[in-house]
């Protein structure tokens, strides 16, 4: 493989795990928020 290939191959790695670190972050807040009651919610 010649390095541009490769330093695209990485950047994508990195998107992709990016990606995958803010969806469990934003599953993670929805649910603590979602089950932790009521209170939270104001509408």
């Amino acid at each position: 493989m010649d390095t541009v290939k490769l330093k695209q191959a990485r950047q994508r790695k990195d998107a992709m795990m990016g990606g995958f670190v803010w969806i469990a972050a934003g599953l993670t807040v929805g649910f603590y928020f979602g089950s932790s009651g009521t209170s939270y919610r104001t509408a």
